[in-house]
């Protein structure tokens, strides 16, 4: 597989690994629709067509996907930048610390 260009944002770079993992595991197939515009992403989720998304379009895909199969994900909100996604990735951290600990035996 060739190597991606880079993505022009965290919040882009934060999706695209993510849609990595959904595929890894078999969910939907994805790439760049076009390797100049790293705001388009060309999905395929099992049984279904390809569809090109844009990047709110594809979170949500993403979002969707991640809650039907029992996975804590947030999107990066706009304008995506290290910031945002610095913030997204601790509300992540607490929300599975709090996940945990619910889940955990006695309590």
């Amino acid at each position: 597989m060739a190597a991606r260009r880079p993505y022009k944002t965290h919040r882009q770079q934060h999706l695209g690994d993510f849609l990595d993992v959904l595929q890894a595991q078999g969910w939907l197939v994805w790439e760049r629709a076009t390797e100049d515009s790293p705001t388009v992403f060309l999905i395929r989720e099992i049984g279904s067509p390809p569809r090109q998304y844009r990047t709110w379009d594809a979170e949500t895909v993403a979002q969707r996907v991640a809650d039907r199969e029992g996975i804590l994900w947030l999107p990066v909100p706009y304008p995506g930048g290290l910031d945002q996604y610095k913030e997204t990735m601790a509300q992540i951290a607490v929300l599975a610390s709090r996940k945990q600990s619910t889940s955990a035996p006695g309590t």
